[in-house]
């Protein structure tokens, strides 16, 4: 239709970062938008660009307008077109600092997933600030369906947890996935697999 050639005609002749601009400025401009515009126009790689959508990029920056130094990390996932698959995309947002391979592997493996590949980008705000964005194709090691709900209540959150520190990296952090549990519960188990290893050494 006429419509469609209109839209496939526009996208070709304007550029991704107009299609940004435009996307986040969603109508009528405000003082509000035009800080967002300014701060993201120039802050994705060309890389990123030829890979991601502009929906995608609008995700991203929502995830990313959460960050802040209190909390300077935040996990997402984004489902397979065949959720049957078992796989799914997550995304590690970071402020500040990159997370490294060896760094987020361990952690993703002791969580119950298998790691299929990783792909990261780097987010240069004008302000000066940097967030990172990792990628990880995974599934869980079990045959395990990850439903959405379960993962933002329980599964993003002790992963966030692990990240910054706030509780241990070992295997028990599995039963975020195969028990549904939160880390809080398994912080708890932890201690009183520790007690009765103590009490068990006499």
């Amino acid at each position: 239709t006429a419509e469609k050639i209109e839209s496939l005609v526009r996208q070709l002749t304007t550029s991704w970062r107009e299609r940004l601009e435009e996307a986040l400025r969603g109508g009528a401009a405000s003082l509000a938008r035009e800080q967002i515009i300014e701060r993201y126009s120039e802050a994705f790689s060309p890389e990123y660009q030829a890979i991601h959508s502009i929906t995608e990029c609008l995700q991203d920056i929502s995830q990313i307008e959460s960050l802040s130094a209190q909390h300077p990390t935040r996990i997402g996932m984004s489902e397979s077109a065949d959720p049957l698959s078992g796989f799914f995309t997550l995304m590690v947002y970071n402020l500040g600092a990159e997370i490294t391979i060896s760094q987020a592997f361990p952690i993703l493996e002791n969580a119950g997933l298998l790691i299929v590949n990783e792909r990261s980008a780097k987010v240069s705000l004008s302000e000066g600030s940097v967030a990172y964005i990792h990628r990880f194709l995974v599934r869980p090691r079990h045959a395990l369906y990850v439903d959405r709900s379960a993962f933002e209540r329980n599964f993003a959150p002790g992963l966030v947890q692990i990240f910054s520190g706030q509780t241990d990296n070992d295997l028990l952090n599995s039963l975020l996935l195969t028990a549904n549990l939160e880390v809080r519960a398994i912080s708890l188990l932890r201690t009183y697999c520790s007690y009765i290893w103590q009490i068990s050494s006499f």
